[in-house]
This record gives C-alpha cells, structure tokens and sequence, in this order.
C-alpha cells in the first residue's frame, strides 16, 4: 500500500537523555522508496531523529528538551533556555532521484550505477530513455580525488541554497541556526577528510554573512559529520 499522507513529528518533551532516546525509538522513521509514497517530510523525520538521538548519547545536549516538527525551519529545538533553528534537507542529484524513482516503479531488482550523473553536467531527454533501456555505455567512472569534488560541489551549492532561505524563517531571532543535509548522492565511498579540505573554501559566506548557519551536520547512513567555521568532526550514528 502508498504512503498518501504527509507525515509530521509530534512533539517531544524530554527530561532526561534516556527519556529522550526511548521517545525517539517510537517515532515512525521508516522512509519509502522513491516512488513509493515517499515525501520530504519522511526525510525530515528520519533525519533530525538520527542527529538528535547521535547529540544526546554523546551527551551533547542539555535538557529539559523539546523538539518540535515545525516550517521554515524544519524542527525547532529548544533547551537550557535557547531556541535552535533546525533546517533539514536532502542532497541528491536530481537525475539520479528520478531515475531511482522510475527503476523502483518499473526495474525494482536494478540498482543505479553510481557516476552515471556528474555534477553540472545536462542530458537530453534521448539518454535518459536511452538509460531506461539500458541502451547506454558504462559509467567512465572516477579517477584521482574526483569523487571529493563532485562532492563537495553538490554540498557548497546546497548550502549556499539553503542558506540564502534563511531570511524566510518564521522566526529569525534563534540562539543558533543549525543546517541538516541527508548525503544521498549515488558517489562511491569518498575521502570525508579531502572532501571538507575542498568544501571549505566554498562555503566561506557562510559564516560571515547574515544571516548565517551557526553549524552544518551532513549525515549519511553511518555517520554525521558536524562543520564549524573553525573545525569538523566525524561523529558515529547512534542508531534508531
């Protein structure tokens, strides 16, 4: 059966680090197939719960908490007396998010090859069918640290994207304005620390414009990696 509905997080309040852990164990995190009644707000969901969930067993979060599923930001996060503005947001090729959508409708046994879609790059109309017909030649597939650019150009436009929105927040006047990325690009496994030695230099406005996002997380399926402008780290995800 679809998923029709579009999904929104009740409330949580939490007094406690374990209080907050079992109340995100109940939510419905699960996300469908592209195609498969799958919407934004499910990647919301699954996301901000696996970054609040991986912050308090590191015991980086201050309670009592609420989180709450809102617009404009996403989730408002509010604890020791702050109120943190959570926007979350999905990076993928756009291709490669159609064309997942239409193997998972018509071809559910094959996968996408990654490196099929590079980054700036456009295509016809003709090879997308062409792709669907498997009338296509292989990926050229990747050579050197090209996977760390193309990685770090999907992030730096996503973040200058998002962070051009900022003005449009209901609510401008939070303690911090935190950005969440989903990393669902259909990359072979890159090199995380190459990957922020390139993405640096792009996002420098991020930090001195205004208004700006305080900090970045960028979570994939294992980990989520937290961006400052003075420094990063790499955090294992606490799972769900």
């Amino acid at each position: 059966m679809l998923i029709t509905v579009h999904p929104k997080m009740k409330p949580i309040h939490a007094s406690s680090s374990q209080e907050l852990l079992d109340l995100l164990r109940r939510q419905g995190i699960k996300v469908p197939s592209r195609g498969k009644g799958r919407k934004k707000e499910h990647v919301e969901i699954y996301t901000a719960c696996h970054l609040i969930s991986t912050l308090a067993a590191a015991g980086l979060l201050g309670f009592p908490l609420t989180l709450t599923h809102d617009d404009k930001p996403d989730f408002l996060l509010q604890l020791e007396g702050q109120c943190i503005g959570l926007e979350v947001t999905e990076c993928v090729d756009e291709n490669d998010a159609k064309h997942d959508a239409w193997l998972n409708e018509h071809k559910p046994e094959e996968y996408i090859e990654s490196g099929r879609f590079r980054y700036g790059q456009t295509y016809s109309r003709e090879y997308l069918r062409n792709m669907r017909s498997g009338n296509v030649p292989p990926s050229p597939g990747y050579s050197g640290d090209e996977v760390e650019c193309e990685w770090a150009s999907y992030m730096a436009d996503l973040i200058e994207k998002k962070r051009s929105k900022i003005k449009n927040f209901n609510c401008l006047n939070f303690d911090k304005k935190w950005l969440l990325i989903y990393d669902n690009l259909f990359l072979p496994m890159p090199d995380m620390d190459i990957c922020i030695k390139y993405l640096r230099p792009r996002i420098q406005q991020t930090w001195c414009a205004d208004p700006a996002f305080d900090a970045i997380f960028i979570e994939d399926e294992a980990s989520i990696i937290r961006i400052s402008e003075t420094d990063h780290e790499v955090m294992s995800i606490n799972s769900l």
